[in-house]
């Protein structure tokens, strides 16, 4: 009886630290493309409109994944869980590289800034896969529920 208690605290405080986490995502993937457009509008004024707006799926993106995720939270395994805490501390250090590499543009550091290009690039992808990763993983128990009761 008293282990059923503590899985159903470890299980509610993982459930808070995701909501948290969302939130935080949501919030910075809203203020990220004002951050790109900033700095795009100081060294490319013609292309930074284009460039802010290709961002904003990510807000579209991050919203769905909260809407889904209190709809769904006290139905999601523990396993499912941990790995979407995982996914969404990965999904707040995908934007850390880039607005990192958008305030270095200034230096005259040519190694600095070749090792930041390669880290952007693969924190670019990141951007893309986090959120579309946190989507499946929070509906695939879900997707074909309808032949069974969950």
């Amino acid at each position: 009886m008293p282990e059923e208690i503590q899985n159903q605290n470890n299980h509610q405080s993982l459930i808070t630290e995701i909501q948290n986490r969302i939130q935080f995502l949501v919030m910075i993937a809203i203020f990220f493309p004002a951050v790109v457009y900033y700095f795009f509008n100081i060294y490319d004024k013609s292309n930074a409109d284009k460039i802010a707006l290709s961002y904003a799926w990510l807000v579209a993106a991050y919203l769905l994944t909260y809407i889904f995720f209190e709809i769904l939270k006290n139905k999601i395994k523990i396993i499912f869980l941990r790995v979407i805490n995982i996914l969404t501390l990965v999904g707040v250090s995908t934007f850390l590289l880039p607005i990192t590499q958008l305030s270095l543009i200034g230096t005259q550091s040519s190694v600095l800034l070749f090792i930041m290009q390669i880290l952007v690039k693969i924190s670019l992808y990141g951007l893309i896969i986090v959120p579309v990763g946190l989507l499946i993983i929070i509906l695939w128990p879900f997707l074909f529920w309808w032949p069974r009761k969950f």
